[in-house]
């Protein structure tokens, strides 16, 4: 089965029809889509020490940092490629799982296992309201500030406000007063 014409992609730049194939590069080690064909890409006119041909956008742009692989685009779309890649890559499951798994355990020494018994051990709801998780939709981690042991679990609101009350019991004492003072009205 042979490419028709019309799943051909022009050139940015010279405007000539290639295959998609030619437009893959995997300089860098990663596999980019490219939007000039290969022949502009290596023309040897382009002063390669001040200079790129941007694999995107197509245009001729003065190199601002040092040479990476981005150094296939400008930066304006060197950002933009990376904003998307990242924005894209964030959502899926498995990569917040292990976003999730890599900070509790760098921050708090919390094994995957030991975060998954404690949210069980909950039953999947804040240790102090027994509400859902809010904010960014888990449970976090409550510690004690002083010698850094780990509490519970916490959902965003819950959190934020013990924190606010600088961990300390007689604030939240003076706190659960006050409300109830203000209640008896």
């Amino acid at each position: 089965m042979s490419i028709s014409a019309e799943s051909d992609q022009s050139c940015r730049r010279c405007g000539t029809s290639h295959p998609p194939s030619a437009y893959v590069n995997t300089r860098g080690g990663r596999r980019v889509q490219l939007a000039v064909c290969p022949a502009c890409l290596d023309d040897p006119t382009i002063p390669r020490h001040t200079h790129i041909l941007c694999a995107e956008c197509g245009d001729l742009c003065p190199i601002d940092g040092p040479i990476t692989y981005r150094n296939l685009f400008c930066a304006p779309c060197a950002q933009q490629r990376d904003r998307a890649f990242r924005r894209t890559y964030r959502q899926q499951p498995a990569e917040k799982r292990k976003r999730l798994v890599y900070h509790v355990a760098t921050r708090y020494g919390l094994s995957a296992a030991r975060y998954d018994a404690l949210m069980d051990q909950q039953g999947g709801r804040c240790a102090v309201c027994g509400g859902p998780p809010t904010g960014q939709g888990r449970l976090h981690v409550d510690h004690d500030h002083a010698t850094s042991l780990v509490r519970g679990l916490l959902c965003h609101d819950c959190n934020t406000g013990i924190g606010s009350l600088k961990d300390d019991l007689s604030i939240l004492r003076a706190a659960v007063a006050y409300l109830e003072r203000q209640s008896g009205r």
